[in-house]
């Protein structure tokens, strides 16, 4: 991704089931937030060190997956377009 779109520094979207809380377990419904994965790929890195990287992230983002995107957003400000997301354009 980052060699496609010519940059070091790349933000990919993801959903979290937002289910961390016990009493939400057994109700029906969606409760679903984004989470933004932000990593600075560089050539230099082997492969084994951007896997580190990217399951830190990882492990970062769901440790705060409690805090609503639209907060996020609302916190950060960035230039809105409303053809695309706010803080990041491709979601896995």
């Amino acid at each position: 991704l980052a060699r496609w779109a010519e940059q070091e520094d790349i933000a990919v979207g993801t959903v979290t089931a937002g289910r961390e809380r016990a009493e939400l377990h057994d109700v029906v419904g969606m409760f679903v937030n984004t989470l933004v994965l932000r990593a600075r790929v560089r050539p230099e890195l082997s492969f084994r060190e951007l896997l580190r990287q990217a399951r830190t992230t990882v492990l970062d983002a769901f440790a705060h997956q409690e805090v609503p995107f639209e907060q996020v957003v609302d916190a950060l400000q960035p230039e809105r377009d409303t053809s695309r997301t706010p803080l990041f354009q491709v979601m896995v």
